[in-house]
């Protein structure tokens, strides 16, 4: 991409690369790195012409509900804070409210395909908005609550 002159680096990552899901955890944790190495990805490939999207996906209708393996050895503590995520995952292809995987590649293909710049991260359906606007007002009052903490004299 760099003796070419020009490149578009696509990373798909999820909404959980920007907020957490209970009994993903390492789920989450990875599309949190990715999503860490595809900003400073971006800036580092900038200057080359080199463009880097982040594909932020809600549900969809994929194998990945059915693809799940149960854990071997499950705690029953975390049963009734994990219970409802999982299950939901597993019934994502017969609802009827998510994301087809086509609609997904053609989208795709359009930003691929779009001159100029494209925004970093691009979030994929009604959900994944609907997700993240609950994580960046959670981020707000997150960081206002450390902010009250942390600004001003230290407690004597």
């Amino acid at each position: 991409m760099r003796s070419q002159g020009h490149g578009h680096i696509i990373n798909v990552s999820s909404v959980v690369g920007r907020m957490a899901f209970p009994g993903l955890a390492a789920y989450t944790a990875g599309k949190h790195a990715l999503e860490g190495m595809s900003q400073t990805l971006a800036v580092e490939a900038a200057p080359h012409n080199i463009r880097v999207t982040v594909l932020e996906p809600g549900m969809f209708a994929t194998r990945y509900g059915t693809s799940m393996t149960e854990a071997r050895h499950r705690v029953p503590a975390y049963d009734a804070t994990n219970r409802e995520m999982l299950d939901g995952a597993r019934g994502l292809a017969e609802n009827p409210e998510t994301g087809r995987p086509e609609d997904f590649a053609a989208r795709v293909l359009a930003i691929v395909a779009a001159d100029g710049p494209t925004p970093l991260r691009i979030p994929f359906g009604d959900d994944a908005y609907g997700y993240l606007d609950l994580a960046e007002e959670a981020s707000r009052e997150e960081f206002a609550a450390a902010r009250a903490l942390t600004q001003g004299p230290p407690p004597s």
